[in-house]
């Protein structure tokens, strides 16, 4: 908890200090969900009747525009969890986003280096826009982690957008640092058919600890 707070102060501060002559340029974000539970029965009989208040989520995010070429986010994520919880059972806080984005180096291309989202779900969540209330299928399940260390390349096929696409090489450690060889390799292409239809294909490879042999997400 205090490194996490450290680290936010430092990035904050340098931030700050960067953005002296365009102020316009850092943009901080919040977000919070907050639940009210009460068990009326439990297996547990000394839970039945417990109630209270708890954060399902909390961001909090920074978008830095270093120019019109480069701009960052970094994202702190925190809540209660029991996953989540520090090891004396405190509000456990991580990094979430932690990112460089390199803007049309190529024909409308992005490529973005660092922490990263992973597309096909953020797909999801930004069209269902329920997070507030679960997962979606894909990250509850653990077909696909929401986040990876590596580098992608993103971006459209035709100036319209209706077609585009998505191409990553990660860890596959999730936020966690990298502990063997073995990397996993994104592909996704989102057509939008319409304003309100699109279509969203995934597919994703991960090399085996065992011998080296592809698996299919």
């Amino acid at each position: 908890m205090k490194n996490a707070i450290a680290v936010l102060f430092i990035f904050i501060f340098t931030v700050v200090l960067n953005a002296q002559e365009g102020k316009n340029k850092v943009k901080f974000s919040e977000l919070m969900f907050v639940d009210y539970y009460y068990y009326l029965d439990n297996f547990d009989a000394a839970k039945k009747n417990l109630n209270g208040l708890q954060f399902r989520r909390i961001y909090f995010t920074s978008d830095y525009s270093i120019s019109n070429t480069f701009d960052t986010r970094f994202r702190l994520d925190a809540n209660q969890i029991a996953a989540s919880l520090t090891s004396d059972g405190r509000i456990g806080v991580m990094v979430k986003d932690a990112y460089l984005r390199w803007r049309s180096v190529f024909s409308c291309s992005d490529p973005i280096f660092g922490l990263l989202p992973t597309r096909v779900i953020d797909i999801a969540e930004s069209e269902w826009r329920y997070r507030s209330l679960e997962k979606t299928p894909m990250d509850l399940f653990g077909i696909v982690s929401s986040r990876n260390i590596g580098i992608e390349l993103k971006g459209t096929l035709f100036e319209n957008g209706s077609l585009n696409y998505w191409v990553k090489f990660g860890n596959n450690s999730a936020n966690a640092p990298e502990v063997d060889k073995y990397k996993r390799f994104y592909a996704n292409l989102l057509f939008k058919l319409a304003k309100e239809f699109q279509a969203s294909f995934y597919g994703g490879y991960a090399v085996r600890l065992d011998n080296y042999d592809l698996i299919a997400d």
